[in-house]
């Protein structure tokens, strides 16, 4: 053989390589740039599970917090009523209008106890529920004491001692309610810290 014939066939092998290796290579690239995809692509799905996991947790939360204002603010209702009875002066409110008053407000925390009660824990239910079954107690004690008596202020004195008792009832029940939703809140601060911490892994 020739050696123009031994150097053409060695260039043509030559170029058989690296045309194999370049294939070879090109390969390789797409197969890592597959990878990569497939990796950013989990990677965006993670994002985006555990976003709209967020938003939901937070919504919930959002929907409890508000639910626990709406719970206080009810029983708030029924503790102002109650008082303006025992502030009662002389003929500034009479029965009728003091009892018909405190009805409004205990409807109230019953329709709230019931469109509320779904977004409570136990905890927050059996406050709300307390003071639920303590606004229906007040109001029949009221109607038994001043049946007969024109005036809220025609209270005795234990009546009066009595009424105190339950709105100091009132109080504890609200302030276990209010404590519910500090921690809700700190909860969501916490969440809301871990969220951005896991997101930014």
């Amino acid at each position: 053989m020739s050696i123009e014939a031994t150097l053409a066939l060695i260039a043509s092998i030559t170029s058989l390589a690296v045309a194999a290796i370049g294939l070879v290579s090109s390969i390789i690239a797409r197969r890592q740039t597959a990878r990569a995809d497939e990796k950013i692509e989990t990677l965006r799905f993670e994002f985006s599970r555990k976003e709209a996991a967020w938003a939901l947790g937070d919504e919930q939360l959002t929907q409890s917090l508000e639910s626990l204002r709406l719970a206080i603010q009810a029983i708030q209702r029924v503790k102002d009523e109650l008082q303006l009875i025992l502030a009662a002066r002389e003929t500034s409110l009479d029965s009728d209008t003091a009892l018909e008053r405190l009805n409004v407000a205990r409807t109230e925390l019953f329709a709230c106890y019931e469109t509320e009660l779904a977004c409570l824990d136990d905890v927050e239910a059996k406050a709300c529920h307390q003071a639920k079954n303590l606004s229906l107690i007040i109001e029949h004690y009221l109607r038994k004491c001043l049946s007969g008596k024109p005036h809220a202020s025609q209270l005795s004195g234990e009546d009066r001692q009595r009424l105190q008792e339950f709105r100091s009832d009132l109080t504890d029940c609200q302030q276990r309610l209010r404590d519910c939703r500090t921690n809700r809140l700190i909860e969501r601060m916490s969440r809301g810290q871990q969220s951005t911490q896991q997101l930014g892994k």
